[in-house]
């Protein structure tokens, strides 16, 4: 089995088996430091969501994964909505484990009860 890794760097939006990091180029702030295209503009979530979802349907095969991990940029500031669109796209495109792992990076200031609650849910 595979770690499933939606990942953007450089505003190039990729969906592959692999164990490597997943990156959402979006945030809440940025630092000059960060080495990949992030962006604080939260209207631009739905366009890299429907491009992720592209991805998705272009690159999956149904193979056997047992982890989504999403991180980088990060995540835990994409809206619930988008979120759920990406884990349901995984979920008819690949053959997700029983049990598999769902994992996501959050910043601190975006963890709050509902929150917790709402990326639960996604599992």
């Amino acid at each position: 089995m595979k770690c499933l890794a939606p990942v953007c760097a450089f505003n190039i939006q990729h969906c592959v088996p692999s164990d490597s990091i997943s990156t959402f180029p979006s945030a809440a702030s940025t630092a000059r430091t960060v080495p990949f295209a992030v962006s604080t503009e939260t209207s631009l979530q739905d366009r890299y969501t429907d491009a992720l979802l592209r991805e998705v349907d272009g690159r999956a095969g149904g193979e056997a994964v047992d982890t989504v991990f999403f991180g980088g940029g990060t995540p835990s500031h994409t809206s619930e909505a988008n979120l759920a669109r990406i884990v349901a796209r995984l979920r008819d495109r690949f053959a997700i484990a029983e049990g598999a792992e769902l994992s996501l990076e959050a910043n601190p200031e975006d963890v709050t009860p509902d929150a917790l609650d709402s990326w639960r849910g996604l599992a």
